[in-house]
């Protein structure tokens, strides 16, 4: 019987010879990635590596610094007795003065002169000139004094 089957199967036409599938070799995402950037220009060039690279440090541990309010640190200092009850321990803030407008009276001619004198190559239109960084003004050059 199994002989009477070779025979058939001699007897046959050919067949084509059947496809299986290959199996792909499975690349990573990261090789993917590698494969598809650019060459290097210079590829023996390395980069330099960081500063401070191969330094090794003693490692130390220590406790956290607690920071404390300044009313806490007055009242440990009392406690101490290095302060006196009635000694301030910071400076007080001063604020800023306001400004206050001079009366017309009281500006002279000199200050306004000087006033016009830097004031006047400074031209207030859009389409000419550049912007003064400073002053946002308007002004014929980029390097003026204001």
């Amino acid at each position: 019987m199994l002989a009477k089957l070779f025979a058939e199967l001699n007897s046959m036409p050919e067949l084509p010879p059947l496809t299986t599938p290959t199996k792909r070799k499975r690349v990573s995402p990261k090789k993917q990635v590698l494969q598809k950037r650019a060459e290097r220009r210079n590829p023996n060039r390395t980069a330099r590596p960081p500063e401070h690279f191969w330094v090794k440090r003693p490692e130390t541990r220590s406790a956290p610094r607690r920071r404390f309010s300044k009313t806490q640190l007055h009242k440990l200092l009392l406690v101490d007795g290095s302060v006196l009850p009635g000694q301030q321990l910071f400076g007080v803030r001063r604020c800023r003065g306001q400004r206050v407008p001079r009366p017309v009276d009281e500006i002279t001619q000199t200050q306004l002169n000087n006033v016009a004198l830097i004031n006047k190559d400074k031209i207030l239109n859009k389409h000419y000139g550049s912007t003064c960084h400073q002053c946002r003004q308007k002004t014929l050059d980029t390097k003026t004094v204001c």
